[in-house]
């Protein structure tokens, strides 16, 4: 057992084309005892919230994006992208599914970010 083996991913789990096959593949190459570790933003789960996110990411963002690099679209795939990226609990089944164990999901940033972690 290597409690120092991990394998993580940040802001990237939704960008892959298949999620239950990255998830399995992260899972392969752990040791026993290693964590995966997942870093991935998420709709907060308030509907206030919600929609002033989903203002945010919509219309604030790829405006911000513009002005500072000069594209239009260089951001405008944030909020599709977020916005169809699965819901908390599926990433946790899909995880349990790759046959990781003491998998877990917890909330940050207001919501609008979830920290997923399980060990093989």
């Amino acid at each position: 057992m290597c409690g120092d083996d991990a394998v993580s991913i940040a802001f990237g789990l939704r960008h892959l084309a298949d999620h239950a096959a990255g998830l399995s593949e992260m899972t392969r190459v752990l040791m026993p005892g290693g964590r995966l570790v997942i870093l991935e933003f998420a709709p907060p789960s308030r509907e206030l919230y919600r929609k002033g996110y989903a203002f945010y990411l919509q219309y604030v963002i790829p405006r911000v994006g513009r002005l500072v690099s000069g594209s239009k679209d260089v951001y405008g795939h944030l909020a599709s992208s977020v916005g169809d990226f699965l819901p908390s609990e599926k990433v946790l089944d899909l995880m349990r599914e790759a046959g990781l164990r003491n998998v877990s999901g917890k909330r940050l940033a207001g919501g609008i970010v979830t920290l997923y972690r399980g060990e093989k």
